[in-house]
């Protein structure tokens, strides 16, 4: 009988324990967190707004070379293995100085 005994005994010892953890705990819990305004609480973040660009924000500078990389003829002379042979040549740099001389090649 003596071995129920003490194990009746480890279990009463055992519940009285695992009780007073739970009170424990519940204490701790109803003593924090402190009530009131919490320091660290998760707000939305303010993110910066700006104004979107309109079209006097941009200026533009010269425009002639992009228009000009936009034509079909700039297209056939880029494509063209003469006239890039051609404009590699020295001759060409000397020529190219010269408007006149573009101009009656152009025409």
């Amino acid at each position: 009988m003596t071995i129920t005994m003490s194990n009746n005994r480890k279990m009463l010892f055992t519940a009285a324990g695992v009780l007073a953890v739970g009170f424990v705990a519940f204490g701790v819990g109803q003593v924090y967190p402190p009530f009131g305004p919490s320091s660290g609480t998760v707000a939305p973040a303010q993110r910066y707004v700006s104004s979107q660009v309109g079209d006097a924000d941009v200026t533009l500078g010269d425009t002639s070379v992009p228009e000009l990389m936009q034509t079909d003829a700039f297209d056939l002379m880029v494509h063209d293995a003469n006239f890039r042979a051609a404009v590699r040549d020295p001759s060409f740099a000397v020529l190219a100085r010269n408007p006149q001389a573009l101009t009656a090649m152009a025409a």
